[in-house]
């Protein structure tokens, strides 16, 4: 389980810049999710536990959700939830 959170540690690194000024993703299922960012032609993936929230993408990305394949585009500030399979952002 310490893997896991480095890695998630790591992948909120690469994904995130400035405080304040990244997305933030929640996961509200009851299962862990595995998404990829298109951040300027760069794609990172990080996998997303149940209950969990990380930030992304300070400069804006495209999201994709690996297991539907559902993307969404996510600016600075958003808030991105996972609810039922489904990704969804507010500003």
């Amino acid at each position: 389980m310490k893997g896991l959170h480095v890695a998630l540690l790591v992948a909120c690194l690469l994904l995130s810049g400035a405080p304040g000024s990244a997305a933030t993703l929640t996961n509200n299922d009851g299962q862990s999710y595995r998404v990829e960012a298109n951040v300027d032609g760069q794609m990172y993936g990080v996998t997303i536990l149940d209950g969990a929230t990380i930030s992304l993408c300070d400069d804006g990305c495209e999201l994709r959700l690996v297991t539907t394949g559902q993307t969404i585009v996510v600016q600075p500030h958003d808030s991105v939830v996972i609810d039922n399979g489904v990704l969804s952002a507010s500003q």
